[in-house]
């Protein structure tokens, strides 16, 4: 996917693919130097596979929505009324507001990695 994916999207679009594939490497570092066996299956659909995948499917379907709704002048104009960046970057500067974004990913990327990591609960 992460191919097909580099083929037609820009670099900075991908860099949060690979770096999720990072995260991947290190869950997957720590649960074998804790021992901690993963099946095949559970691999493929473990906690951090599929919450990643819903975050890049929850990202891609904002994304075809906001274009939908850019689309139309109206609900375009009633979206920059809502639209809170102006207020933010005046209230915490513009490279502030940047390094939010930033601190957000991080945030993800965090618990991301917890989810990856997290031991399973016997029932």
């Amino acid at each position: 996917m992460s191919f097909a994916i580099g083929l037609y999207l820009p670099l900075s679009t991908t860099l949060p693919i690979f770096i999720g594939g990072a995260i991947r490497g290190v869950a997957e570092w720590k649960n074998k130097k804790r021992n901690v066996h993963v099946s095949s299956e559970e691999e493929d659909l473990g906690k951090g596979n599929l919450f990643a995948t819903g975050l890049v499917a929850g990202g891609a379907v904002a994304g075809v929505i906001v274009a939908f709704l850019s689309a139309s002048d109206p609900i375009s104009r009633g979206l920059a009324k809502v639209n809170t960046e102006h207020g933010i970057t005046e209230s915490l500067g513009g490279e502030a507001y940047k390094w939010l974004g930033v601190a957000f990913f991080a945030l993800m990327g965090f618990v991301l990695y917890r989810v990856a990591i997290a031991r399973k609960k016997n029932s």
